[in-house]
């Protein structure tokens, strides 16, 4: 009387646990399905930033060869390629929008060289207050007579098939190598660090700045017309940073590069630094490519 009961109750059970198995692998199953999603657009996503970082390198490189161009035929045209950095738009390819931008380094202040007013009137306009201000400057100078203080090193030179030797100094290393060290002084303000990127520099050599390729900004801050002759000079069109950044629908990229530019018998291109994703831009706001020239 009880066996059949019992038998019912077992098999219960086991519809129970069955279907409990069957929810298990249900959802073990779409969780794999999910992970392979994820991976797929990751690799995809992956695959397209590799794409335009490629494009924005050529967009860059091919900006520094119109450069060398330029110094050879002797004729820098500003309609045709600003040199202040204001940005130029392009194609880089179907569907991808290059934004280029090229800057003379002349038209920089310079961390190794410019005096400390010139250096406080570009903190300034990339938004430091004054107490900000004093202690970056303050920091900058600091490096200037730290590395002023290394004890140049000698090197032998031989000459003359190795018949005479030179006792030859080289020079004193520079305090900064790029303008990206200037972080290091800015705080950890990231925002800051960006702002003063296109206003300073570590390779126009010398102290002032040429006003006809420097930022607008730049120029208003140190007093527009009335910049102190002692912080002008001109541009020997040598070491300019271009910057490079393009743009999918799906994603964004960016490179910069400086590069210094010769006539020869020097070599024609030489790139100083090369750096990428520095700040990546932002995905949105960019000019359709349609109708635009290429890169």
């Amino acid at each position: 009387m009880t066996a059949a009961p019992a038998r019912r109750s077992e098999s219960g059970f086991a519809i129970i646990l069955a279907l409990w198995a069957v929810g298990v692998v249900g959802l073990v199953g779409m969780g794999y399905v999910a992970a392979a999603r994820a991976r797929v657009t990751a690799a995809s996503a992956t695959s397209e930033h590799a794409r335009l970082m490629l494009l924005a390198e050529g967009a860059a490189m091919r900006a520094a060869a119109g450069l060398v161009s330029d110094l050879a035929s002797g004729r820098f045209d500003p309609s045709r390629r600003a040199l202040d950095g204001t940005p130029t738009a392009c194609a880089a390819d179907a569907g991808v929008t290059a934004m280029v931008a090229v800057e003379d380094e002349a038209g920089k202040v310079n961390l190794n060289l410019s005096p400390p007013a010139m250096l406080a009137a570009a903190l300034r306009v990339a938004g430091a207050g004054e107490d900000a201000s004093a202690a970056i400057v303050s920091g900058i100078l600091s490096a200037r007579e730290q590395a002023a203080a290394v004890r140049p090193v000698q090197a032998t030179v031989r000459a003359d098939g190795g018949r005479r030797e030179e006792r030859r100094s080289i020079a004193t290393q520079r305090a900064f190598a790029s303008a990206y060290e200037i972080g290091s002084f800015a705080r950890g303000d990231e925002r800051l660090s960006a702002a003063l990127l296109p206003l300073v520099t570590a390779h126009s050599n010398r102290p002032g700045i040429d006003r006809a390729v420097a930022p607008p900004a730049l120029v208003a801050g140190l007093g527009g017309q009335d910049v102190p002759a002692a912080w002008l000079s001109s541009s020997e069109r040598q070491s300019f940073t271009i910057r490079a950044s393009v743009a999918s629908g799906r994603a964004v990229a960016r490179v910069d590069i400086v590069a210094a530019i010769a006539a020869p018998p020097a070599p024609p291109l030489r790139i100083v630094e090369w750096r990428r994703d520095p700040t990546p831009p932002p995905a949105s706001g960019w000019p359709s490519p349609a109708g635009l020239p290429p890169c």
